[in-house]
């Protein structure tokens, strides 16, 4: 940014009195040092189906509508399917509700893995 536009915002800062000092200074400092505009984003965050979930979890794929129909389970549409994000699927575990978990009133479905 040019000195002369830094100069102008510094002065019209310095003017408004609803800008508190803290505020005033890190908007001049982000003048000086912008983020360059070819930084590289973070990676976007992986997707995961439906099924991809439920196999992680060992759970019915129903109960996993379940949870996202409750509200408990925030996914995304993607291409008209509901996805749901890997930060998602680490939240809900780090909040317990995966492997014992309750769905509402309901109890989750777990998939007997000696069941023949």
């Amino acid at each position: 940014m040019k000195d002369l536009t830094q100069k102008t915002i510094k002065s019209i800062l310095e003017m408004d009195i609803t800008i508190n000092v803290q505020d005033r200074n890190a908007i001049l400092e982000f003048c000086k040092n912008p983020t360059p505009a070819n930084s590289t984003p973070p990676p976007p965050d992986r997707l995961l189906s439906i099924a991809k979930v439920a196999e992680r979890w060992t759970y019915t794929q129903r109960t996993i509508w379940r949870y996202m129909d409750s509200g408990q389970l925030q996914y995304q549409m993607v291409g008209g399917r509901r996805k749901i994000s890997e930060t998602e699927v680490n939240r809900f575990e780090n909040l317990g509700k995966k492997p014992t978990g309750q769905i509402s009133t309901n109890a989750p479905e777990k998939i007997d893995e000696n069941a023949g």
